[in-house]
């Protein structure tokens, strides 16, 4: 549960670039071109590109002044990713822009698919410019959640542990998430960290997402009084269990709890 919001958060990257994509600017920047006669490329009473005489409305823009405007669509969506982030957000253009290539950008900008095929491009190239406050502050976000009180201890042994084995970077690499190494460390740090979980909160979020029908609440109950026989709160928490012996678990001590199907 913490891990797989975690995975998401701390990779403020992609949500960042996310955040920018499609053509033209994003909401913050004027879309589409000058608007009022302001922003790049706009002039009343200037020549434009196209030889426009004076007088008959905005300039055409040249394919500089289109990437500029991308790239300042695109830093604004990044800098979301948190403070200090200006360093792998320049890195992170940079290499899109590399990949794209100019033509394109100044035709449509970026398009959704091109963030997506370059993002591991992108965190190969810059991934070591990111902040370490920015990735740690998504991690504890995604940790913590609305449970402040119950979880900062936890979460922040966790933090703690995993930079023992990664960087901060590698912890704000997708790849790197969903590999099995890190799937090893994540087992580690939830046996180091999971004393400081409490089974109350645990189980009060396993509820509430199990029994959202009020007729499921006995069977919910039952599943996790099964799950504790074979996995600690952590671990239940953290989802680290064989999802196979989960279901048969499950099945075989609760089936009957099961309401009716319609």
């Amino acid at each position: 549960m913490i891990l797989r919001r975690f995975a998401v958060l701390v990779a403020f990257s992609s949500l960042a670039i996310a955040s920018a994509c499609g053509p033209g600017p994003t909401p913050e920047t004027p879309s589409g071109g000058p608007d009022g006669g302001s922003g790049p490329g706009s002039s009343s009473g200037s020549t434009g590109d196209a030889g426009a005489p004076t007088g008959t409305g905005p300039a055409k823009q040249s394919d500089a002044e289109k990437i500029a405007e991308s790239k300042k669509a695109f830093m604004a969506g990044c800098a979301k990713g948190g403070e200090g982030t200006g360093d792998f957000c320049e890195c992170a253009w940079g290499e899109l822009r590399a990949a794209v290539g100019d033509a394109r950008i100044a035709a449509e900008g970026p398009t959704e698919q091109d963030l997506v095929q370059t993002h591991p491009r992108i965190m190969s190239a810059c991934k070591a410019k990111m902040p370490e406050s920015a990735v740690k502050q998504g991690f504890l976000a995604g940790c913590v959640g609305e449970r402040k009180a119950e979880m900062t201890a936890y979460c922040d042994c966790s933090w703690a542990e995993f930079r023992k084995v990664f960087s901060a970077g590698d912890l704000g690499d997708e790849s790197i998430i969903r590999s099995e190494k890190f799937t090893q460390a994540r087992i580690a740090v939830t046996k180091t960290c999971g004393p400081k979980i409490s089974e109350k909160v645990v189980k009060e979020g396993f509820m509430s997402a199990c029994a959202r029908d009020p007729k499921m609440e006995k069977f919910c109950g039952c599943a996790w009084d099964e799950l504790k026989k074979i996995a600690t709160p952590a671990e239940i928490e953290a989802g680290v269990i064989d999802k196979d012996k989960v279901t048969s678990t499950i099945e075989k001590g609760c089936s009957k709890f099961k309401p009716a199907a319609k």
